[in-house]
């Protein structure tokens, strides 16, 4: 069997996607995320990336009229595992709610794989971390990733799906994708 032809997909196992979800998230960057881990799973024809919306509020506004609804609230969980995505913002200010997680994610951080943001996302990384960050020393913790453009989006999740499924399950995807 070739290498790009053999899938790394173990069954036993399930890979946790968290989004943090608040307010004024970019509608784009929660529903390119929700869409791909789904059609990964459509894919497998079972649920093995488990997509969960975690957030403080019972319900996320975005544009102020759409409601996201949350698996889980933050203040129930012990702590993440898996891969934690942070969706962009038209936000120009996302203090409050980055200091409302830092606490989660701090405490999780040995647990998670990796901690992907998207654009403004990353002011919560900043925050938690407690000094500015540029991207170089984000990319030397090797857990943490920052990316901007849309096409960045779409293959840093690509590369989630083929670091768990294989090649050949991601170039699938991206071809329906495209």
């Amino acid at each position: 069997m070739e290498k790009n032809n053999f899938s790394l997909y173990k069954k036993d196992k399930v890979k946790f996607i968290n989004i943090i979800a608040y307010d004024d998230m970019e509608l784009m960057d929660y529903s390119l995320i929700v869409k791909l881990f789904k059609d990964a799973n459509n894919y497998l024809k079972e649920e093995y990336f488990k997509i969960n919306t975690i957030s403080f509020k019972e319900n996320v506004i975005i544009d102020k009229k759409i409601k996201i609804n949350i698996d889980e609230e933050i203040e129930n969980l012990n702590s993440f595992k898996g891969i934690c995505i942070i969706p962009d913002s038209n936000k120009i200010n996302l203090d409050i709610e980055a200091k409302m997680f830092c606490e989660y994610i701090e405490k999780s951080y040995k647990e998670l794989d990796n901690i992907i943001t998207f654009g403004k996302g990353e002011y919560i990384i900043k925050s938690i971390f407690k000094k500015d960050v540029d991207k170089n020393e984000y990319e030397e913790m090797r857990k943490i990733t920052t990316v901007y453009t849309y096409k960045e989006k779409v293959r840093i999740c690509i590369n989630i799906i083929k670091k768990n499924l294989g090649e050949k399950i991601a170039e699938d995807l991206l071809k329906e994708i495209l």
